[in-house]
């Protein structure tokens, strides 16, 4: 995290404190019931309360991880009235795939009073996107097709995923087949002509570590 980041974190909280410390009376009150009413792999949608007495609000965020998250922390105002949600798209450029672990933010809000003046800030909620695991990540982004085949299989990958070794397996865990793969290759193709009808299983090793898909030879 750099150091422009953490100057931003602290006067935030420090502004929280010396306002509860000089007992600042403020013309309206702080927002209640904040929580995520949608979470998914790139955005959080977080809610509050109704008050018919507000007409804009000021949503500060902030993330854990400066440093793959984006937006990374500020304060947005949102001035459509009554609205009392604000949905955040966030953007993951982790080394590992995005989406294969969650980016925590934290969230307060406050009142546009109404009289040139804002109000309190809520108290601070931490949300974190969803995420899935590096195994379901890989499932959803290699293909093997077609499937039954009669001549060939191709192996497809989608994303960052990069495909280090092929091996096709018969269902007894013997290895009958070594493939060459170029490098980063999007698609690989792999003969099985000379295959007996039956399944098999290709056991593709990737950088983010190895899955197993079964075909059908016809």
């Amino acid at each position: 995290m750099n150091m422009k980041k953490i100057i931003f974190a602290i006067l935030f909280c420090v502004a929280v404190l010396v306002g509860v410390a000089q007992n600042v009376t403020f013309s309206c009150d702080a927002p209640t019931g904040l929580h995520a009413s949608d979470v998914g792999l790139d955005f959080i949608t977080i809610v509050w309360d109704d008050d018919i007495n507000v007409s804009a609000w000021q949503v500060w965020y902030y993330p854990f991880d400066c440093a793959h998250a984006s937006p990374n922390g500020g304060i947005v105002t949102d001035t459509n009235t009554f609205t009392m949600h604000y949905s955040f798209i966030i953007y993951d450029d982790s080394p590992n795939h995005p989406g294969t672990s969650p980016l925590y933010y934290d969230f307060a809000v406050r009142a546009d009073c109404g009289d040139s003046t804002w109000g309190p800030w809520s108290n601070v909620l931490t949300v974190g996107t969803a995420y899935v695991g590096v195994e379901e990540m890989l499932k959803n982004s290699i293909t093997v097709f077609p499937n039954p085949a009669t001549s060939f299989v191709d192996v497809r990958v989608d994303g960052d995923v990069n495909v280090t070794g092929l091996e096709v397996y018969d269902v007894y865990g013997k290895v009958i087949r070594h493939v060459g793969v170029c490098d980063t290759p999007q698609q690989t193709r792999i003969n099985v002509s000379d295959l007996s009808p039956g399944m098999y299983l290709v056991r593709i090793s990737t950088n983010h570590g190895p899955i197993t898909k079964p075909f059908v030879k016809k």
